[in-house]
């Protein structure tokens, strides 16, 4: 064997053996009670049936509701800096427990809880636009539920305080669209899934979008980017507004380059099209992927049909705004979910088909309007294992691997158990359950060999 292979195999061990060096111990929620995993995809609430629990298996009887809690973790990636100062254990989430005030749940109790899409649009003050931060890791957020195990402090959700004396009054808001496919990656390579496909054979495309609630005498703020792979042209439209072209004439040394565009249009309606049209502008086989189109525009603050929606005023955040929504019915409610772990019930007035209220504007609140028809039942419950991975001790070596191969795991961690080595076999959805909030992130591992570190 070469000299220099053997000294990067000693180099490897030397590392592993310094990152995994004196473990503390400590106790993850996991470790005793019954769990169960629920993923959800996207920004809404969520109803967890009595009677869905018993028909999957999760309870057999009524259970006291005071042991009942839900915990998750904040949305978006993880960072991937390898940086200190992280939550790495699941956190518990306020939930609201309806009982008819038995104290027991039972037949015809539900639990109501605020879910989050794995990605995570955020206002940026600087630029007064929001941006939105794609997790390229996940499509799925994770939420551990537990009916008999007493952890935490059995979080509820309170009362959001009443504010008085509002002095603006808000009727609309600035709203969001993003339409992407990430179905594409050309390259193989890389964090970057493109959608449709444009080239000579299929030179259009037309999107068909949906704007609920936009105020049409608005202006709408739209964002276009597309990738090409050889000099080419094209050109996005719309029947009631001017033509904008982008082009890329010059050699393309590169894989691709990408053509963007940030432009504003008025709409006459909510459901407006937008046209791609595609020209080659050499003889070489070209193509064009849409990346994204992102639209930002002016809303008004009604229900349309049952669907729920999310809502802040990023206009001024100085005063104390009262918010009139439209459409409501007997069965609205609104929730301030600010803090998506500790959402707060918005007490209100309503009025006929309006429902109004009052709230400070510091720090542009977000709340969520929704009615008991648009609430999305779970009823898929996976069962958890007992799992205390943080509470192992003095790890020396770690081996992450597919369940499929974990007996043959076994037999190397094995091995060098009998060289005392204290080794830890591990399966990938073992370390995010307790690493990276129950999400299918990398970083969860490298979280962990932290956490071993220390």
């Amino acid at each position: 064997m070469p000299f220099s292979r053997i000294k990067h195999i000693i180099i490897f061990w030397i590392t592993i053996l310094f990152i995994l060096h004196d473990g503390f111990a400590q106790s993850s929620i996991l470790s005793d009670g019954s769990w169960h995993r629920i993923d959800v995809r996207n920004d809404g609430i969520y109803r967890i049936r009595y009677e869905d629990l018993v028909s999957r298996g999760v309870l057999q009887n009524p259970v006291p509701s005071s042991r009942i809690a839900l915990f998750g973790g904040p949305n978006g990636a993880l960072p991937l800096p390898n940086r200190s100062g992280e939550t790495f254990d699941l956190q518990e989430i306020a939930i609201l427990v309806v009982d008819n005030g038995s104290g027991t749940f039972g037949t015809g109790s539900y639990i109501l809880f605020y879910g989050q899409s794995p990605s995570s649009w955020n206002w940026n003050s600087t630029q007064r636009k929001y941006t939105f931060h794609m997790n390229v890791f996940t499509d799925v957020m994770a939420y551990f539920l537990t009916t008999d195990y007493l952890v935490g402090t059995r979080k509820r959700l309170a009362n959001k305080p009443i504010e008085t004396s509002p002095t603006i009054t808000i009727t609309e808001f600035l709203d969001h669209y993003r339409y992407e496919k990430d179905d594409v990656n050309p390259f193989k390579s890389s964090q970057e899934w493109y959608g449709e496909r444009l080239d000579p054979a299929r030179p259009n495309l037309t999107i068909d979008l949906n704007l609920p609630g936009l105020v049409t005498s608005k202006p709408v703020i739209i964002n276009a980017r597309l990738v090409i792979n050889e000099p080419a042209r094209v050109a996005i439209s719309n029947g009631n507004n001017p033509t904008r072209t982008l082009s890329y004439g010059s050699t393309i040394n590169d894989w691709m380059v990408e053509l963007k565009d940030e432009f504003s249009w008025t709409f006459t309606n909510a459901t407006p099209g937008i046209s791609f049209a595609y020209t080659r502008l050499s003889n070489n086989t070209s193509w064009a992927y849409l990346d994204y189109l992102e639209l930002h525009y002016r809303r008004q603050l009604s229900f349309v049909g049952n669907a729920p929606f999310q809502f802040r005023f990023v206009d001024n955040e100085t005063e104390i705004g009262k918010f009139i929504i439209g459409s409501a019915n007997s069965t609205s409610q609104f929730w301030d979910i600010s803090n998506p772990l500790e959402p707060q019930i918005v007490q209100g007035t309503p009025e006929g088909n309006t429902f109004s209220f009052t709230s400070s504007l510091v720090g542009r609140p977000e709340f969520i309007g929704f009615s008991e028809n648009s609430v999305t039942s779970i009823t898929q419950f996976e069962p958890i294992q007992n799992q205390n991975f943080h509470g192992v001790d003095s790890v020396e070596y770690v081996i992450v691997v597919h369940p499929l191969f974990r007996s043959e795991a076994e037999r190397l961690a094995e091995f060098h158990r009998n060289r005392n080595l204290n080794v830890l076999v591990v399966t990938p959805t073992e370390v995010f359950n307790e690493f990276s909030f129950g999400r299918q992130y990398p970083m969860g591992i490298r979280r962990m060999m932290r956490h071993y570190r220390n």
